[in-house]
């Protein structure tokens, strides 16, 4: 479907009406922007902290099957990224890894228009762009090109050229550059409320020769480089810069209002260590600014940091280059205080700014001042607005259908609690593999899960999950009672489930109660804790029952794969723990999961587990 420039405008800012209609601009980004089996990378940031939740990767037309679940991230104050340009397979991203370019586009900052940015567009003798977006603090314009460009140092100098052209961002020319995407809010804080991110214009055939878009455009300027005066000619080796790069990687982001000075002067300090020439330093730093900074640094405060850094680390130049061992040979591992064989730097107090010859802050200091304060003040986040969460969101999001579990849940949830949904969807996939997975131990995947938190922390609503999959999937002879009367009703579960049942029960206090030192193993809570515990060693062979004199009520099963889910308040579970229990003891057979507080409702958004979940299972 072609969406043409008069079809379905969008004012610029106006708010959606309903789902359906944000649904509609992302489809329209993905027409003009991809191919449809293209791979494309998902990057969630979190607003304030530019932590990024998880990378997700998909054909571009499965795009939409993932809306729910990224609107309601994004509702809870994360961003929706996108990598323009298709990333080669699913998992791999970064600016080596891109092999074309569909489109050349740029970003408009500082509140610019859509109309203004189409008059600068006009002014510099570029056609007008396949697509045209309200970004909420600005516009993007996108140019989709007739023929890919495979050749990603001419990708990287066209850019260049159109934010010179345009006054556009200059940092907008990396291939795995990542763009707002439509149908989504913008939650800058200070914006004060979040705003919506339009397509306010889009036609897929509208495409161009690479000529037709950056022909009149003039060629770049020669780029200023820092004083050679300062800096040692030596480069860094022929791998300096990829080396750097790989430390720079691991440092923190410089990010306004939290202390971002620092980690910027850090990474200037790196470029020295790593003995690189001005031009290396340069392009490290321009790396650096592009991925890591928000806002941007200017050209001449990035100058200025080079020069502190040199004053700061120049008695360690080239101190990296003797390092037998660097952080790129540790993949993912932050190694780098351990090869340096002392601790890592304290970060250092941003310098202070010069005061005028009055005696007052100069006019930039108190300009930076002013923005400092306009940053505490609309920094304040509702936290009961973010998800309660003990650990990173993507710890909770791992590739496949946990994680996939995991978004539907967050989505659909009237409480959403990524602990509890990462609970159940091990819990669930515990009980599908049951019999079916080993190790050279003979180690199965059964296992007891617990989950603490008080009311309205959001525990219960993925075990109604996994009872809607498992029906849904023809498999509700799995499911166990919801409450556990005898030793013997655990064991009639597990025969009528071929030998694996899920149970999922809720306040598990009484079996907790029967936890404790001294409660009678007689009792039916005591039996029923002496069942499970059999159960749950017995998983790799054959496991038999209570030994009658009727020899027909005696009863075995092989390997037995009992899966357990259960909820608690928190001072209940405390109060059940002693150190007998928790060493060898039922309890101590329990993987826990806490909720870390109560979350905001998420009414009316339940929706069925769609056939992406209910087919693997």
């Amino acid at each position: 479907m072609h969406y043409t420039e008069t079809e379905e405008k969008v004012k610029p800012g106006a708010e959606f009406v309903d789902e359906r209609t944000a649904l509609g601009h992302l489809k329209k980004f993905i027409a003009c922007v991809w191919d449809p089996d293209d791979v494309v990378e998902i990057r969630p940031i979190e607003e304030g902290t530019a932590r990024v939740a998880h990378k997700d990767f998909g054909r571009a037309e499965s795009l939409p099957v993932a809306f729910d679940s990224m609107r309601a991230m994004n509702q809870l104050g994360w961003h929706m990224y996108a990598g323009v340009n298709p990333r080669p397979t699913e998992g791999v991203s970064g600016d080596a890894s891109i092999v074309l370019a569909r489109c050349l586009f740029a970003d408009f900052d500082g509140g610019c228009t859509v109309e203004q940015a189409l008059a600068k567009i006009q002014a510099a003798g570029m056609p007008r762009p396949s697509m045209l977006i309200d970004s909420g603090g600005g516009a993007h314009t996108y140019w989709r090109l007739c023929d890919p460009i495979d050749d990603l140092a001419e990708f990287r100098l066209l850019q260049k050229r159109i934010a010179a052209a345009l006054g556009s961002d200059k940092t907008i020319h990396n291939p795995e550059r990542i763009m707002r995407l439509p149908g989504f809010l913008n939650c800058k804080v200070k914006y004060g409320k979040p705003r919506r991110v339009n397509v306010v214009e889009s036609d897929p055939a509208r495409r161009y020769g690479l000529a037709e878009v950056v022909d009149k455009l003039p060629e770049l300027p020669a780029r200023p480089t820092p004083s050679s005066g300062s800096y040692s000619s030596r480069p860094g080796g022929p791998d300096g810069v990829n080396r750097c790069e790989s430390y720079l990687r691991k440092i923190a982001d410089s990010i306004e209002g939290c202390r971002g000075s620092n980690p910027m002067l850090q990474a200037a300090c790196e470029t020295v260590k790593f003995d690189l020439s001005p031009d290396q330093a340069w392009e490290v730093m321009d790396w650096y600014n592009e991925q890591k900074c928000d806002p941007k640094w200017t050209d001449k405060q990035i100058r200025h940091k080079l020069a502190s850094a040199e004053n700061k680390a120049g008695h360690e130049r080239g101190s990296r280059n003797q390092e037998r061992f660097t952080a790129a040979d540790f993949g993912d591992i932050d190694v780098s205080g351990i090869v340096d064989e002392k601790p890592p730097e304290k970060a250092t107090e941003a310098p202070v700014e010069p005061a005028a010859d009055n005696g007052q802050p100069t006019a930039e200091a108190a300009q930076a001042a002013e923005a400092a304060e306009e940053v505490a003040d609309d920094g304040f986040v509702d936290e009961s607005f973010q998800f309660a969460a003990t650990l990173d969101l993507d710890c909770y999001m791992p590739p496949g259908i946990i994680g996939d579990f995991v978004r539907h849940s967050l989505a659909t949830a009237l409480y959403p609690q990524p602990a509890a949904a990462f609970a159940a969807a091990v819990a669930m996939m515990a009980t599908v593999t049951g019999r079916k997975v080993t190790d050279t131990n003979r180690t199965r995947t059964n296992g007891y899960f617990i989950v603490t938190g008080e009311s309205r922390s959001g525990k219960d609503s993925p075990r109604q999950l996994n009872k809607d999959l498992l029906v849904l999937a023809g498999g509700e002879k799995l499911l166990g009672g919801e409450y556990i009367q005898s030793s013997t009703s655990i064991v009639t579960a597990l025969q009528t489930g071929g030998g694996i049942s899920l149970f999922q029960l809720d306040e598990l206090g009484c079996l907790l109660d029967a936890c404790k030192p001294g409660a009678s193993m007689t009792s039916c809570m005591g039996q029923i804790k002496g069942t499970l515990m059999r159960l749950y060693n017995s998983s790799s062979g054959l496991w038999n029952g209570d030994a009658y004199a009727a020899v027909q009520r005696n009863i075995t099963i092989l390997c037995p794969h009992a899966v357990l889910l259960g909820t608690s308040t928190p001072a209940r579970f405390w109060e059940s723990l002693t150190s007998e229990n928790v060493t060898d003891g039922l309890i101590g057979r329990f993987t826990v999961f806490e909720c870390a507080g109560r979350v905001r409702p998420n009414p009316d958004k339940w929706a069925p587990p769609p056939e992406s979940l209910v087919a693997p299972v």
